[in-house]
């Protein structure tokens, strides 16, 4: 016999699942794009696009066979581009005070420091032989680092270029 009770069940529906998932979902990517914008800004994340922005015009000048600049502009709100060492055929413009064409993104490979980081070495212009080698101002080989450091507020942060390799390395 059936008895004239009813069973309840308790839980979510396939729709209240479905509603729980997109409001989480909105919020995760709201989450996600504030805490990417705050981070391009800080001077970490800047130290780090120099750095990483260094090796990938070894990287190019390797697959180019083209010797390659890294030239800065000190001060607040610094730059750095990437030119070719002497004027020739492509990849590289009619003049070395060009910035050259980063393939990757198809504009000028250059950069401008952001939220008053500011730049400051001793070297304007570090040069690069087809092998991603740092060189001195006389074309040999470099046998001492070149150091770029960042400022911003009371942080500091340095990007080394090591001789003789060209190993890139970030301190904080």
């Amino acid at each position: 016999m059936r008895s004239g009770r009813r069973f309840r069940q308790d839980g979510l529906t396939l729709f209240g699942l479905l509603v729980a998932l997109v409001v989480v979902s909105i919020l995760a990517a709201y989450a996600a794009m504030r805490i990417n914008s705050s981070a391009e800004n800080t001077l970490a994340f800047q130290a780090q696009r120099m750095a990483s922005d260094i090796r990938h015009m070894q990287t190019l000048g390797t697959t180019w066979g083209k010797a390659l600049s890294f030239v800065t502009v000190a001060g607040t709100n610094g730059t750095y581009e990437v030119r070719c060492t002497t004027s020739t055929v492509s990849p590289c413009p009619a003049a070395t005070t060009i910035a050259v064409t980063d393939p990757v993104t198809g504009t000028s490979f250059s950069h401008a420091f952001e939220k008053n980081v500011s730049l400051s070495s001793s070297v304007t212009t570090l040069k690069f032989d087809s092998q991603g080698r740092p060189l001195t101002s006389g074309g040999a080989i470099a046998t001492a680092a070149t150091t770029y450091t960042l400022t911003g507020g009371p942080a500091t942060v340095t990007v080394t270029v090591r001789p003789i390799t060209g190993l890139v390395v970030v301190s904080p």
